[in-house]
């Protein structure tokens, strides 16, 4: 079984030859596409009929929350006179069969459970780890389901099964980077959901490219994305605070590894810069790591698990460890982030703070963001460019590219657009609900 699961992966993430065969055989799923829409018809229709004093049900399915990323549309979605939301919490198929045992899942999803509570948001499982199993939806009887992650979740969760019971929407827990549609448009997490919330107009123009009618069913809207919403006031001054965030990614190079897109530099860079936080003290360091680091660390072989639990004991010595997706806030507040992460591009160059990007050159290369964003950011290749950025950003607190960065980041639409508010007319006229009382 893991032999195929490694040819399917590779063919899933080959090069164009084998991305073109997969187009031609994706007829085979046309029938599937043709039932989903009509099962979406069928639904639009029963929840246009429902009373207006009636709120529609909204679920947001999550699997973990440090990728919970609706946090301002599910407050806006919870002021509203139409909608109802409630977070679930679920398990995608990787997740659950591969990463977490039933008792690391376990106290993952008790955690995430306290974290919405936290929050003041409805929450509530849709997945018991024992046994393990997924809940099946209709139980919870929602109109409306949000999806956020590029991985199907359990059967029983699926847009495509789903489609008969709600209008099911897709809105990215990153903010896109790059113009690889592979990962972020054809999966069928996608290809199955009712409609997917895009940056932009210009996003979804490139991802309807990629399709016809017969082998899709999403449409795509572009509305902004609510990432970004803690932003929209923002006018990119430059923080007094001296937060720097350290944000590492998680996709080292492994022999394991079926995905191409092995940005991670924290082979050669997690330890010099511990060091060098440990020499400034007067930053007040922030470590966000990806909440797959510790695992793929030692899968590929990097560290033991001993070490790399030891790496995270020294941070938390010097400064704070953030694994929570709440850090909207943090972001908007800190001075300055380090990072090899593809989403962050866009989304911390959204506070207009300055971004020092580690570049690894061995890896694939990420097109550029629109109007030349990464160009306004620091990036470097190795550790005497790493250090020369850090003299510059950090300690002389210079920032050259500033107003470069800021006219990017407007020019690009990544600050300024409520994304909430534009989701929330959208629902409402496709739900036969009164556009301006939501």
């Amino acid at each position: 079984m893991k032999i195929l699961k490694d040819i399917f992966f590779k063919l899933l993430y080959a090069p164009p030859i084998f991305r073109t065969i997969k187009a031609i055989l994706y007829p085979l799923i046309y029938p599937r596409v043709f039932l989903c829409k009509l099962r979406y018809s069928r639904t639009l229709y029963r929840i246009k009929s429902i009373p207006g004093n009636r709120k529609l049900r909204v679920l947001f399915l999550v699997g973990e929350p440090a990728k919970w990323k609706c946090q301002k549309l599910y407050e806006a979605m919870e002021s509203s006179k139409d909608f109802d939301p409630i977070v679930g919490l679920t398990a995608w198929n990787s997740q659950s069969a591969h990463v977490c045992t039933e008792e690391e899942l376990e106290q993952q999803h008790k955690k995430a459970e306290a974290f919405f509570h936290t929050l003041g948001d409805k929450v509530t499982r849709t997945y018991t780890n024992f046994p393990r199993k997924g809940i099946p939806l209709n139980e919870l009887k929602p109109d409306i389901i949000f999806y956020s992650e590029p991985w199907l979740p359990i059967k029983f969760q699926t847009p495509e099964r789903m489609s008969g019971t709600a209008v099911c929407c897709y809105i990215p827990y990153f903010v896109p980077s790059t113009g690889d549609t592979s990962i972020i448009c054809e999966a069928d997490v996608h290809r199955f959901c009712h409609t997917y919330f895009t940056l932009s107009d210009s996003w979804s123009e490139l991802y309807s490219s990629k399709f016809t009618k017969f082998n899709n069913v999403q449409q795509f809207v572009g509305t902004g994305l609510p990432a970004l919403d803690y932003f929209s006031a923002n006018t990119g001054t430059a923080s007094e605070s001296n937060v720097v965030i350290y944000a590492p990614h998680h996709s080292i190079p492994n022999p394991k590894n079926t995905i191409p897109w092995n940005i991670s530099t924290f082979d050669w860079s997690g330890r010099p810069i511990l060091e060098y936080a440990k020499k400034h003290p007067e930053i007040k360091w922030v470590f966000k790591p990806h909440p797959l680091l510790k695992h793929e660390v030692v899968d590929a072989g990097f560290m033991s698990q001993d070490e790399i639990d030891a790496y995270y004991r020294e941070w938390n010595e010097i400064g704070t460890v953030c694994l929570s997706g709440d850090y909207q806030d943090l972001f908007i507040n800190s001075t300055a982030m380090i990072t090899d992460c593809g989403s962050f591009l866009s989304e911390y160059g959204a506070s207009g703070h300055p971004l020092i990007r580690l570049v690894r050159t061995t890896s694939r290369q990420f097109p550029p963001l629109p109007n030349g964003m990464l160009d306004t950011y620091y990036q470097v290749r190795n550790l005497n460019e790493m250090f020369d950025a850090f003299r510059t950003v950090l300690e002389n607190k210079e920032d050259p590219k500033r107003d470069a960065r800021i006219a990017a980041v407007k020019s690009a639409g990544l600050m300024g657009v409520n994304a909430s508010a534009n989701i929330l007319r959208y629902l409402a006229k496709l739900c036969g609900r009164s556009v301006s009382d939501s």
